[in-house]
Protein backbone atom coordinates (compact mmCIF):
# COMPACT_ATOMS: atom_id res chain seq x y z
CA UNK A 1 0.00 0.00 0.00
CA UNK A 2 1.02 3.30 -0.95
CA UNK A 3 1.97 5.68 2.04
CA UNK A 4 -0.11 8.50 2.31
CA UNK A 5 1.64 11.68 1.76
CA UNK A 6 0.21 15.05 3.84
CA UNK A 7 1.66 18.61 3.28
CA UNK A 8 1.53 20.82 6.34
CA UNK A 9 1.70 24.63 5.72
CA UNK A 10 2.03 26.41 8.39
CA UNK A 11 4.33 29.48 9.42
CA UNK A 12 4.86 28.58 12.92
CA UNK A 13 7.52 26.17 13.24
CA UNK A 14 6.57 24.36 16.47
CA UNK A 15 3.04 23.98 15.16
CA UNK A 16 4.90 21.60 11.79
CA UNK A 17 6.67 19.94 13.87
CA UNK A 18 4.48 18.83 16.67
CA UNK A 19 1.54 17.98 13.72
CA UNK A 20 4.46 16.68 11.71
CA UNK A 21 5.80 14.22 14.77
CA UNK A 22 2.40 13.32 15.49
CA UNK A 23 1.08 12.04 11.91
CA UNK A 24 4.49 10.16 11.51
CA UNK A 25 3.86 8.40 14.23
CA UNK A 26 0.52 7.15 12.76
CA UNK A 27 2.13 5.65 9.37
CA UNK A 28 2.04 9.29 7.10
CA UNK A 29 4.65 10.96 5.28
CA UNK A 30 4.62 14.46 6.04
CA UNK A 31 6.46 17.68 4.09
CA UNK A 32 6.31 21.01 5.63
CA UNK A 33 5.70 24.36 4.01
CA UNK A 34 6.44 26.98 6.00
CA UNK A 35 4.07 29.67 3.82
CA UNK A 36 1.90 29.18 0.83
CA UNK A 37 4.09 29.58 -1.65
CA UNK A 38 6.21 26.86 -0.35
CA UNK A 39 3.05 24.69 -0.06
CA UNK A 40 2.43 25.29 -4.13
CA UNK A 41 5.65 24.29 -5.48
CA UNK A 42 5.42 21.02 -3.19
CA UNK A 43 1.92 20.41 -4.45
CA UNK A 44 3.76 20.64 -8.29
CA UNK A 45 6.78 18.49 -6.74
CA UNK A 46 5.14 16.00 -4.53
CA UNK A 47 1.60 13.43 -4.79
CA UNK A 48 -0.06 14.75 -1.63
CA UNK A 49 -3.30 12.96 -0.34
CA UNK A 50 -4.10 15.73 2.18
CA UNK A 51 -3.25 19.53 2.47
CA UNK A 52 -3.47 20.75 6.04
CA UNK A 53 -3.28 24.71 6.03
CA UNK A 54 -3.12 27.64 8.98
CA UNK A 55 -5.65 30.59 8.20
CA UNK A 56 -3.51 32.80 9.50
CA UNK A 57 -0.34 33.61 7.21
CA UNK A 58 1.72 35.81 5.45
CA UNK A 59 0.84 36.95 2.33
CA UNK A 60 -1.90 34.43 0.86
CA UNK A 61 -4.49 33.30 3.64
CA UNK A 62 -5.22 29.58 4.23
CA UNK A 63 -8.32 30.04 2.50
CA UNK A 64 -6.87 31.78 -0.63
CA UNK A 65 -3.80 28.91 -0.52
CA UNK A 66 -6.37 26.34 -0.32
CA UNK A 67 -8.90 27.55 -2.96
CA UNK A 68 -5.86 27.97 -5.13
CA UNK A 69 -4.69 24.59 -4.46
CA UNK A 70 -8.26 22.66 -5.50
CA UNK A 71 -8.07 24.45 -8.70
CA UNK A 72 -4.93 22.67 -9.38
CA UNK A 73 -5.60 19.68 -7.58
CA UNK A 74 -9.34 18.76 -7.22
CA UNK A 75 -8.03 15.44 -6.24
CA UNK A 76 -6.39 16.58 -2.77
CA UNK A 77 -8.52 16.57 0.61
CA UNK A 78 -8.18 19.91 2.03
CA UNK A 79 -8.38 21.34 5.79
CA UNK A 80 -8.02 24.31 7.24
CA UNK A 81 -7.15 25.09 10.73
CA UNK A 82 -7.37 28.19 13.00
CA UNK A 83 -6.11 28.19 16.51
CA UNK A 84 -8.44 30.07 18.91
CA UNK A 85 -7.56 32.55 20.74
CA UNK A 86 -7.97 33.76 24.41
CA UNK A 87 -10.88 36.10 25.25
CA UNK A 88 -12.63 35.31 21.66
CA UNK A 89 -16.10 34.58 22.41
CA UNK A 90 -17.14 32.41 19.17
CA UNK A 91 -14.26 31.65 16.28
CA UNK A 92 -15.19 33.51 12.90
CA UNK A 93 -15.70 30.95 10.44
CA UNK A 94 -19.25 28.75 11.30
CA UNK A 95 -18.42 25.36 13.21
CA UNK A 96 -19.93 21.93 12.93
CA UNK A 97 -18.91 19.19 14.73
CA UNK A 98 -18.94 15.98 12.04
CA UNK A 99 -17.83 12.12 13.48
CA UNK A 100 -14.67 10.82 12.87
CA UNK A 101 -15.26 7.53 11.31
CA UNK A 102 -14.70 4.61 13.08
CA UNK A 103 -13.02 6.57 16.26
CA UNK A 104 -16.12 7.10 18.17
CA UNK A 105 -15.07 10.71 18.43
CA UNK A 106 -16.21 14.10 17.09
CA UNK A 107 -14.40 16.35 15.07
CA UNK A 108 -14.50 19.81 13.86
CA UNK A 109 -15.21 21.24 10.80
CA UNK A 110 -15.22 24.87 9.40
CA UNK A 111 -17.40 25.70 6.54
CA UNK A 112 -15.74 28.52 4.02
Amino acid sequence: MTQRRILIVDDEEEVRSTMSRVLERDGYRVLLAENAEQGQRILQEHPIHLVISDHHMSGMTGIEFLKAAGERHPEVVRMIKQALKRGISRPPLPIRTIPCPGSGTKGTAHSA
